[in-house]
């Protein structure tokens, strides 16, 4: 089971992610936070496969959240959603090592793809790992 940690500032679109992805994704489990505070909270609790935040919250914003993430824990792949996917807003991403948003109004189905996307690109490295290291054993 992989956990999906989901993050906005706006109780009815967390909610209504939250039951959304929960019909669009097999084998997740998704754990919501309001704010940038709490989604690091969670991530000190427990193993997070994903993150999917918002850029615009409250208390600790998205760019933050991904600044403290990327430095605490670089591994997890981020998602981004957001309500301006602008030029701009996408160069900042793409330099803080985000590969994948999307822009506020969306479809569940296209969220859950892009999440599946990321999940996948993580098995397949994790894949490729196993067989570097199983290559290495064999040499020696």
């Amino acid at each position: 089971m992989k956990n999906i940690l989901v993050l906005d500032d706006n109780k009815d679109i967390l909610n209504a992610l939250s039951v959304g992805l929960h019909g669009c994704l097999k084998d997740c489990a998704v754990i919501i936070a309001l704010n940038g505070e709490k989604g690091e909270e969670i991530l000190n609790s427990m193993p997070i496969d994903l993150i999917v935040a918002d850029l615009d919250m409250s208390v600790v914003n998205g760019f933050r959240f991904i600044d403290q993430v990327r430095q605490k824990y670089p591994a997890i792949p981020l998602c981004v959603m957001s309500g301006d996917c602008s030029t701009r807003i996408l160069e900042q991403l793409k330099a803080k090592g985000v590969s994948q948003w999307v822009q506020k109004p969306f479809p569940f189905e296209k969220l859950a793809q892009m999440i599946t996307e990321e999940l996948e690109k993580g098995h397949a490295a994790q894949r490729d790992q196993a067989k570097e290291r199983s290559a290495g054993e064999a040499i020696q």
